[in-house]
């Protein structure tokens, strides 16, 4: 796995007391602003960590926002000087107190830059000549984007079958390839009128096939093209894969993971995965160690026994999204009967799929 490198970029202009301030995370603009206040920088906790990739909780009765992901989960109450920052992988849970208070500015947290830095170990630069400050954030922790809601400006795609529609959010920073074909050739109306061909209740529903047979279709640049498997994707109950013959021989074929219910062999798995968290799993090309529980987090292995789906096939098959509603019409799907090779004796149609911004 690839060293995690999660860059901030915050380009500030500074003339009065307080001031607006504009952020870029990872060289995308986010709509909240940093703010400057009598020489202090101060980033709005939420804005910025959801752009990190973490889930953002609040709770109204305690006032408290939590923060989760990356390997670590953040409780910032409202009020108080400081916040906890626990380290799920080592259970560190430490307090943080900043030089100057955490505030509410027009209903949003903001705290001070070093203070943010300090919650989630990153490193801080700051350029005087530009104003600009930079956090480099590197974790080996797997981000679990599938577990989040989709985000505004996220692709996705609603399949309306003749049994109920599926919405899908797409994956392009990690299954570009996967993507692009199945965005385009959704787009073009290729998928319009076939059918899921291969239905196996409890494990998966396959389509994509214009000839219906589980032999035919290819992808949009009429050849085969490779897998892109990530650690930060994996085949949970309602994850949206490349089907295929082999590695690397994708085309327009892909399956949706049903599965409620997991293997016994997997439920043996996933234990034996709890105990060896702390034992190294690979090395990064700097020789940093890369452990077994940042490739299977706790949260990771809590989705898989609490929800379903397929962890024997992680890293074997693309996944390049994951259904976000429309779930009951794909256990609807695996629910009809089928013939001795797994095709429904009654055509399940993908009428059109529409391609669109969340």
């Amino acid at each position: 796995m690839k060293k995690f490198v999660t860059t901030l970029f915050l380009t500030l202009a500074m003339s009065c007391a307080v001031q607006a301030a504009n952020i870029t995370v990872n060289g995308t603009a986010i709509e909240s602003q940093a703010v400057i206040s009598n020489g202090r920088t101060l980033v709005p906790v939420r804005g910025v960590f959801e752009k990190l990739g973490f889930t953002v909780t609040w709770n109204n009765d305690t006032k408290t926002a939590n923060f989760k992901g990356a390997g670590y989960s953040i409780d910032i109450k409202s009020g108080d000087a400081g916040f906890y920052c626990l380290n799920t992988k080592t259970g560190e849970n430490n307090y943080i107190k900043p030089d100057v208070p955490q505030q509410i500015i027009d209903g949003h947290f903001y705290i001070p830059l070093r203070a943010f830095s300090e919650a989630i170990g990153a490193q801080v630069n700051w350029d005087a000549d530009t104003k600009t400050a930079q956090i480099v954030k590197q974790s080996n922790a797997v981000s679990l984007i599938q577990l989040q809601d989709p985000q505004k400006g996220d692709t996705v795609a609603t399949m309306h079958t003749n049994m109920g529609d599926i919405s899908v959010r797409l994956f392009p920073q990690y299954a570009p390839k996967a993507v692009e074909n199945f965005v385009t050739h959704a787009k073009n109306g290729y998928y319009n009128g076939v059918t899921f061909h291969r239905v196996i209740n409890d494990f998966m529903i396959q389509g994509g096939d214009p000839l219906g047979t589980g032999a035919g279709g290819e992808s949009i640049w009429g050849s085969d093209f490779e897998n892109e498997v990530t650690f930060e994707l994996r085949n949970f109950r309602g994850a949206l894969c490349m089907a295929n013959a082999g590695p690397d021989t994708n085309g327009s074929q892909f399956y949706i993971v049903q599965c409620k219910n997991l293997a016994s062999e997997a439920k043996q798995g996933l234990e034996m995965l709890k105990g060896m968290k702390n034992e190294t799993y690979f090395r990064n090309s700097d020789g940093t160690a890369v452990t077994y529980g940042d490739v299977y987090p706790d949260e990771l292995i809590a989705e898989y026994e609490n929800n379903g789906g397929c962890p024997h096939l992680d890293m074997e098959y693309t996944v390049f999204g994951q259904v976000y509603a429309g779930m009951d019409t794909v256990d609807k799907i695996a629910a009809v009967k089928t013939n001795a090779q797994d095709k429904p004796l009654e055509d399940v149609i993908i009428n059109s799929i529409d391609i669109s911004t969340y």
